[in-house]
């Protein structure tokens, strides 16, 4: 019953996609002050372009390719030849959107799938049932335009318990501590999402997120809902291993598309209808 269904996955899995809707936040904390400093359009421009997307305005906060060749143009490595144009026309296929995950298929029809093995034995799947296959990452994403520049204003402080659900991100809440060391290369991005202690926060209960939101939601942020899941590298080397091989090593090895979904050109082909234009803000 299930191969039939895949088959016609595959000729989808060949659809541009365009719609692909994802957040664009910046990567670094300091980024709103960068900008403000005019270091966009400065000899960092490069720089600031890809690691402060959000504050130059490269992508707004709800983000995605515009153009039905993006995926095939950052596959010949537009995205680092011609930034100016592709990560602003193709910030999700360049990387500058994380994408919202969710399963297309309705009810338990991709866990289905995913327990049977076809997310190993048919790609295409993994761009239909991201979250059942596991591409998906549980991160901290800023959810609001203004994030960096009320983060720079003290917001995270001030205003805590509204900032840390609505701009993660920029607040540090999943962000290593100066001085950590290295990672190993396949280990998890930094701004990955996660309770600090998931046995005492399942006793404590969602309840206790509106109870005491601040503390919560710097010990459990995932229950308490701070956290987005998106489509992301898994590891720091993901671009140097999906080009080994000739660039074949993503369909060569079945699970280097899980590790590695953005690298493998899987986070592109994952549909998000658009949201109601008065949430673009």
């Amino acid at each position: 019953m299930i191969q039939p269904r895949l088959r016609l996955l595959s000729l989808a899995a060949l659809v541009p996609a365009a719609h692909s809707w994802g957040l664009c936040n910046d990567k670094h904390t300091h980024c709103a002050s960068w900008a403000k400093d005019g270091e966009c359009e400065k000899e960092n421009k490069p720089f600031m372009q890809k690691e402060c997307a959000l504050s130059c305005g490269v992508c707004p906060l709800l983000c995605r390719d515009v153009e039905e060749a993006c995926a095939s143009w950052a596959k010949e490595g537009f995205c680092e030849s011609n930034p100016t144009y592709m990560l602003k026309r193709c910030a999700t296929s360049c990387g500058v959107c994380a994408v919202k995950c969710y399963d297309k298929e309705p009810g338990d029809v991709c866990g289905q799938w995913a327990r049977h093995g076809e997310c190993e034995k048919n790609p295409a799947i993994l761009s239909t049932c991201p979250v059942s296959c596991g591409v998906c990452t549980s991160i901290c994403l800023d959810k609001h335009n203004d994030c960096p520049n009320w983060a720079e204003a003290g917001d995270c402080s001030k205003n805590r318990a509204f900032m840390l659900m609505n701009c993660p991100r920029s607040c540090q809440l999943c962000a290593e501590p100066e001085g950590t060391p290295p990672k190993a290369h396949d280990a998890p991005t930094p701004f990955n999402c996660a309770n600090h202690d998931n046995e005492q926060c399942l006793l404590w209960g969602e309840q206790e997120c509106g109870v005491n939101p601040e503390a919560l939601l710097t010990d459990c942020p995932r229950l308490c809902g701070a956290c987005t899941l998106a489509c992301v590298d898994k590891a720091v080397d993901c671009p140097g291993w999906a080009a080994a091989k000739e660039g074949k090593a993503c369909e060569l090895d079945s699970h280097l598309p899980t590790m590695c979904p953005q690298s493998c050109g899987i986070c592109p082909a994952i549909h998000v209808r658009a949201p109601p234009a008065k949430d673009e803000v």
